[in-house]
């Protein structure tokens, strides 16, 4: 039963982890496509 919930901590924290760095490659592809617009 520990390890079910080490587990689910564990997958808890991943996602926590993983919606701020989805959110920076988010940004950081639509800022490159602006500039490759802006210098086209």
């Amino acid at each position: 039963m520990e390890l079910i919930g080490i587990a689910a901590l564990f997958v808890g924290l991943a996602l926590l982890a993983a919606l701020p760095l989805m959110g920076l490659l988010t940004l950081a592809e639509a800022t490159s496509r602006r500039q490759v617009q802006r210098h086209h």
